[in-house]
């Protein structure tokens, strides 16, 4: 009887630690980035170039956090600064500045030298990422 009580006491203790464990905060990071955008309607492929975010948000797995928000920012400014209709748009990321420009040099290559696309670079100039701030939905239903 006390074998029992005391095993589902430690499988309690242990379980209330992985749950803790797994309610780590993002943290701010400094991470590279670059946008790809495609449009197979207009058949037109555009690239942004690699760019530094000072601040952004990865969770504990060292992923980027609200990645959407990102593809969002860079499908607004294709569609409605570029004029291109149904962009497909994601981003690219990472800690190294080294492994994301190796990563932006495949992608140029594989898509300059398809034909009938119309292949763009995107200078920094023309666009650029902006950090979003990530909040924490569970304190904010807290707060309210």
């Amino acid at each position: 009887m006390f074998q029992s009580r005391f095993a589902l006491l430690v499988v309690a203790l242990v379980c209330s630690l992985a749950v803790m464990a797994g309610d780590k905060k993002p943290v701010k990071q400094r991470i590279y980035m670059f946008g790809f955008a495609a449009s197979f309607t207009d058949s037109v492929a555009c690239q942004t170039t690699v760019q530094q975010l000072d601040s952004a948000w990865l969770d504990e797995h060292k992923f980027l956090m609200d990645r959407a928000l990102y593809s969002l920012q860079l499908q607004y400014h294709m569609e409605h600064v570029q004029q291109v209709k149904n962009p497909v748009c994601t981003v690219f990321f990472g800690r190294s500045a080294k492994r994301v420009q190796r990563l932006w040099n495949k992608m140029q290559r594989r898509y300059q030298k398809e034909e009938g696309l119309s292949y763009r670079i995107l200078p920094e100039d023309g666009f650029k990422f902006v950090v979003e701030e990530w909040t924490d939905p569970y304190e904010t239903q807290q707060t309210q």
